[in-house]
C-alpha cells in the first residue's frame, strides 16, 4: 500500500526535474519554448517560469510556497512574433468573473471585488520587462470601470 506522503514525496521530487527560471533571461525564455507559465510576485518583482507543457500553476506555486493574494499574478505567455505576450490568466480571468456580478452585491462579494482593486493597485509594469502583460492588465482594469 502507498501512503499519501510517498505521493506526495514522489510529487515534488518531480518539480526538482522541471526548471524554473526566476526572471528569465530571453535565452532562457526561448529555452521555455512558445508557450510559457508563470507566476509573478509584485512586492518582490520576481517572475518564475516554466515550460507550459510540464506543470500546471496550483502544484508549482505550492511547491515554491506561494499563496494566492494580490500581489501574484498567474498567466500564460505565449510568443507572437520575437516577443512574448500574456495570452491568458487565471488571475485576470478570476477579477473579471468578479466585476460581472450584479449591482447587488453582498458583504461577502463586495470583499471579493476590493481583492481585484487591490491586484489592479499593485505596479505589475515591471512584468513587461519578460513578456508583454500590460494589455491584459488594462483589460482586468476596465471590467471594473
Amino acid at each position: 500500500m502507498i501512503t499519501a506522503s510517498q505521493i506526495l514525496e514522489e510529487y515534488f521530487t518531480l518539480f526538482e526535474k522541471i526548471p524554473i527560471f526566476t526572471n528569465p533571461s530571453r535565452a532562457d525564455l526561448r529555452e521555455m519554448g512558445d508557450e510559457i507559465r508563470f507566476i509573478a510576485v509584485a512586492r518582490e518583482k520576481t517572475v518564475y517560469c516554466w515550460d507550459a507543457n510540464l506543470a500546471i500553476h496550483d502544484p508549482v506555486s505550492r511547491f515554491l510556497g506561494l499563496k494566492f493574494s494580490t500581489e501574484v499574478f498567474w498567466g500564460v505567455a505565449e510568443k507572437q512574433g520575437s516577443k512574448y505576450v500574456v495570452a491568458s490568466s487565471d488571475t485576470a480571468h478570476l477579477y473579471m468573473k468578479q466585476a460581472k456580478r450584479p449591482a447587488s452585491m453582498t458583504v461577502a462579494s463586495w470583499e471579493d471585488s476590493s481583492y481585484a482593486l487591490k491586484f489592479l493597485g499593485q505596479d505589475w509594469t515591471w512584468l513587461d520587462k519578460y513578456f508583454e502583460a500590460t494589455p491584459l492588465i488594462l483589460a482586468i482594469a476596465s471590467t471594473w470601470g
